[in-house]
């Protein structure tokens, strides 16, 4: 009896070793499945970290990027403007050029015109002729010194044309501007006649309408027949 019990004894002590070693086991498993999961854990918050940096970093470079074309597409747009007020300074710059040396044509032609008729008729030429023929080519030699000192001027100036408004007599103005052609007229026997009121006064920059009348008055002489006339009128 007493093998007996102590063989019970023995099976059950086996048991309960066997059944501790089993829930060690188990404890142990569960320790390790613990430890696992807190390394994922910790795998994942680093990951999730640096996911997030990188797409903070990501979000930053697109702005800074975004930033940057729209200072490069502005630039651009500042570079075109700027191209485009070049070139119609250029074009500017060669209407002006056009139209000084379409003056200056004018006044030379009365110089070499009269300057040939004293230099061949001179002895034959009475002295009221010869001294006119003299104020002539005065009038003409002093407007071509204007028109180069106003090219002069306006080159200095970077190529701009800056208006300087004074009230004028018109009819004063309008003698003063087309006495240099009066040369040219007379070669063609062409009379100018100034219908101005001489109480008329306006506002106006005298380069920029000098050369305007200047234009106009050479073009009038030029496709005017002879003998004909040039009325001016306001």
């Amino acid at each position: 009896k007493d093998k007996s019990d102590d063989l019970r004894k023995q099976k059950h002590i086996v048991k309960l070793e066997k059944k501790n070693k089993n829930q060690k086991s188990l404890i142990i498993k569960q320790d390790e499945q613990k430890s696992f999961l807190v390394v994922i854990s910790i795998l994942l918050a680093i990951l999730s970290v640096s996911v997030a940096c990188a797409i903070r970093s990501k979000i930053k470079n697109n702005r800074d990027l975004k930033i940057h074309n729209e200072n490069i597409n502005k630039k651009t747009e500042q570079l075109k403007q700027s191209m485009n007020e070049l070139k119609e300074a250029n074009l500017q710059k060669d209407k002006f050029i056009s139209i000084i040396a379409h003056d200056l044509r004018n006044p030379f032609n009365v110089i070499i015109g009269f300057s040939n008729m004293l230099q061949e008729d001179y002895y034959s030429l009475d002295e009221d002729t010869r001294k006119e023929y003299i104020d002539r080519i005065s009038i003409s030699s002093q407007l071509t010194f204007n028109l180069l000192s106003d090219l002069l001027l306006w080159a200095r100036s970077s190529g701009q044309i800056h208006l300087n408004y004074e009230s004028q007599n018109l009819y004063k103005f309008i003698k003063k501007s087309t006495n240099p052609y009066l040369g040219n007229a007379e070669i063609k026997d062409i009379s100018i006649k100034n219908n101005i009121e001489k109480d008329v006064s306006i506002t106006i920059d005298n380069f920029t309408m000098s050369t305007i009348i200047a234009n106009i008055v050479s073009n009038a002489i030029k496709f005017t027949h002879k003998k004909g006339k040039i009325a001016i009128t306001y």
